[in-house]
């Protein structure tokens, strides 16, 4: 049933129509079919009552099977002359039958709703159309109430059982309107809902919580001068002459793998991925939000990289190894960006840590004193000697082994 429901009221929707304008052509289908059954029953219930008038009967019966007419237009994709049609039939309708029936019967009710109605079957791009059905229904109703004052129904002692019953109508009429505007609200709200939340995880995909929730309380300019922080850069081993030998999607589906492994172990100490630039990736801790243990969470994470890269893709990718190097330090951070976000970091602490990668040897993690001196009680570590630091005098540098 609820097929064949649907099937209806998608007559004249194909590939071609608008999706902003399905609804209103199922709408329109809608109310076409289902008025003209009803209102058919409703005046076949009515025939010994209105003996006095066949062409009332005769008259309404013509315009429902009119209006019927209405979802052949769709089908016909004639979709802005079917709700003309349809708003029109439905005015000429109400009109004449009140003239008939006169005020008693609320019969010119039915003008008001039939204005509400009109509001929901036009797209936003046939605004004229449905504020000229609307007016015209709008001057029908004053000159109906105009008329009453000083006519009386052509139709006499109407009776009772038919006000009573349009009265009835006039409530299902009302009832189902505010059921479908109820509709409409929640439907619209849940996907602005679900839209709100796609959002805010592809924020989250780009920027840590705190920072997507200043921006989007309006902070302003984010940024940050942190007093200390330890920044880790990774970089794979001849990575660049690895993938001149291998096809695209075995490069992207192998930094996708590798990459995805490391978000989880930065995810497991609560650390902040900054980005990735080519086959090079960047942690740091301490930021955004400030920790006693930065150094050590950065450390844990540089050994368990190197651990997961050892047992299982040392094999998988013919000795694949990585250079991790780490300082600590003062940074800046902050967003920048309007159409792309971006947040990252800046400071000689920065450039110090990634010294320590471009110039440490492969399979090692490759720190500075500072880092040494925090960490020399719980980690073990080997001296490396004095090196020339690019941009730099010499530094001590130190090789991070394990853990105590």
């Amino acid at each position: 049933m609820k097929l064949s429901w649907n099937n209806i009221a998608n007559i004249g929707v194909d590939e071609t129509v608008e999706p902003s304008e399905v609804r209103n052509i199922n709408l329109t289908n809608i109310l076409a079919i289902f008025i003209s059954f009803f209102e058919l029953s409703y005046m076949t219930f009515f025939v010994p009552f209105f003996q006095q008038t066949k062409f009332l009967l005769f008259f309404g019966a013509a315009i429902e099977i009119l209006n019927l007419g209405v979802v052949l237009l769709n089908y016909y994709k004639f979709h802005l002359i079917a709700r003309v049609f349809f708003g029109l039939l439905g005015l000429i309708m109400i009109t004449v039958n009140s003239l008939f029936l006169g005020r008693e019967t609320l019969t010119h009710i039915f003008l008001l709703e039939s204005i509400v109605i009109n509001f929901f079957i036009y797209p936003p791009k046939e605004n004229i159309f449905r504020n000229a059905i609307i007016f015209l229904n709008a001057a029908s109703f004053i000159g109906l109430e105009v008329w009453f004052t000083n006519h009386a129904a052509i139709i006499e002692n109407v009776p009772r059982l038919f006000i009573y019953s349009q009265i009835s109508g006039l409530l299902i009429f009302m009832v189902a309107i505010s059921f479908y505007t109820y509709t409409i609200i929640h439907h619209a709200e849940a996907r602005l809902e679900e839209e709100q939340k796609k959002s805010e995880r592809l924020l989250l995909n780009i920027l840590s919580k705190p920072i997507a929730k200043r921006l989007k309380d309006g902070s302003g300019l984010i940024a940050d001068h942190i007093e200390e922080a330890t920044i880790l850069f990774s970089d794979i081993v001849d990575f660049t002459k690895m993938s001149e030998t291998m096809p695209a999607n075995k490069v992207v589906s192998m930094l996708d793998e590798i990459f995805t492994e490391f978000d989880f172990i930065a995810d497991k100490y609560g650390l902040e991925k900054i980005k990735t630039i080519g086959d090079a990736y960047m942690v740091v801790g301490g930021i955004p939000e400030p920790r006693v243990d930065h150094c050590e969470a950065i450390a844990n994470m540089a050994l368990d990289m190197q651990q997961l890269m050892h047992d299982k893709y040392f094999e998988k990718y013919q000795g694949l190894k990585l250079r991790i190097g780490i300082h600590s330090g003062p940074v800046i951070a902050g967003v920048i960006g309007q159409r792309k976000f971006s947040y990252d970091l800046w400071g000689d602490s920065v450039n110090t840590a990634s010294r320590m990668e471009s110039q440490g040897i492969e399979g090692k993690i490759q720190v500075t004193q500072m880092v040494y001196e925090k960490l020399k009680n719980q980690y073990y570590f080997e001296y490396r000697g004095n090196i020339e630091i690019k941009g730099k005098d010499k530094m001590a540098t130190y090789f991070l082994i394990s853990r105590k």
